[in-house]
């Protein structure tokens, strides 16, 4: 009663339903959590800011 597991070739993703299952989530959250989104910077900074002295 072994299960043979599927090897990554096998494996098959369609695009267009995961996009579809990933915009109801966002959608769901807007209408679950509004303001979430109300105070968000116009600009997303990641990581250590870096500061380049330029050569005279």
């Amino acid at each position: 009663m072994s299960k043979q597991k599927a090897t990554m070739k096998d494996v098959k993703f369609d695009t267009q339903q995961v996009y579809t299952a990933m915009g109801a989530a966002v959608d769901l959250l807007i209408k679950a959590a509004p303001a979430m989104f109300a105070d968000k910077p116009e600009v997303e900074l990641q990581g250590k800011s870096k500061h380049h002295q330029k050569a005279a």
